[in-house]
């Protein structure tokens, strides 16, 4: 069990670095279809990229902001998300980092790794494999105005086959139908409430 993971993680890794590459000037009103590339030679699918960027404001320095998009502190805001955490053992967040959470609606698990980590430059990019797509999320922090932060968070979907296309789309219009505010409001709530 533990070989299959490891082999479909470095499957699933070789692929985002192949295919999500930089998703510079996508808005958060656009889905990029990208290029069309053929997967799974034989039965006529061919994949397009799917992705959206919003920017948010977060009221507090990026020092202290940052660290809650990794996923040790993300439960501090997002209590839905519960990752179950495979390597390392004592959960230092690293580049590397793997671990599970549960699928969206009958979706299997989800296996994430942190593909990116730069705590200096307040970078973090996860690729996410599920069982018919696969997906990086890229997170940029700067400071802002004020004593805030702006974190540009981007989300950038490869279906694997039909059933992911529909599932994509739909993930990407539930997540950003107000421009991940929802994300923005969490934060702050919480930030403000300590």
């Amino acid at each position: 069990m533990k070989k299959s993971l490891e082999q479909a993680v470095s499957v699933a890794v070789a692929a985002g670095l192949a295919a999500c590459g930089d998703n510079g000037g996508t808005s958060a009103h656009d889905i990029d279809h990208g290029t069309h590339a053929p997967a799974g030679q034989g039965h006529g699918f061919s994949a397009e990229r799917l992705a959206r960027t919003a920017e948010i404001v977060l009221d507090g320095p990026t020092s202290e902001v940052f660290p809650l998009f990794n996923p040790v502190e993300e439960p501090k805001w997002a209590p839905h998300f519960q990752p179950r955490f495979i390597y390392p053992a004592d959960q230092t967040v690293q580049q590397g980092m793997t671990f599970k959470t549960a699928g969206h609606g009958d979706e299997a698990d989800l296996v994430w790794r942190i593909n990116e980590y730069d705590p200096a430059g307040y970078h973090i990019q996860y690729l996410v494999y599920g069982t018919d797509r696969y997906w990086t999320i890229t997170i940029d922090c700067r400071e802002a105005d004020g004593g805030q932060t702006s974190a540009r968070v981007t989300y950038d979907f490869l279906p694997l086959e039909e059933a992911g296309v529909a599932a994509s789309e739909a993930s990407l219009n539930a997540m950003f139908a107000h421009d991940l505010k929802n994300w923005e409001d969490a934060i702050n709530s919480y930030l403000g409430a300590r």
